[in-house]
């Protein structure tokens, strides 16, 4: 199963454990952009890219329904699908 965000150095889909990234921002074009960069990234260093960026916020799910939030949605964002664990 591939998707269409794809590695610079490659040219095959970007391999990480992320299955999506969601970004928040006040603009959805800033949002769009940022949320295929910030998913080749990968987890770690996505999450680090967005806590430094202002104005801008993430929901990362990986493969194995582990869900990762940066700090500005820590009292905005729950689990209603018990399936999926919060981290």
């Amino acid at each position: 199963k591939y998707h269409h965000i794809l590695d610079t150095k490659t040219g095959y889909p970007v391999e990480n454990s992320l299955a999506s990234v969601t970004i928040v921002a006040d603009k959805s074009i800033d949002a769009d952009g940022l949320s295929t960069s910030v998913f080749a990234m990968g987890l770690d260093e996505g999450k680090k890219f967005v806590e430094n960026t202002p104005g801008v916020d993430a929901i990362f799910v990986t493969k194995n329904k582990e869900v990762y939030i940066t700090s500005g949605l820590k009292d905005s964002f729950s689990i209603v699908d018990n399936s999926f664990k919060l981290k």
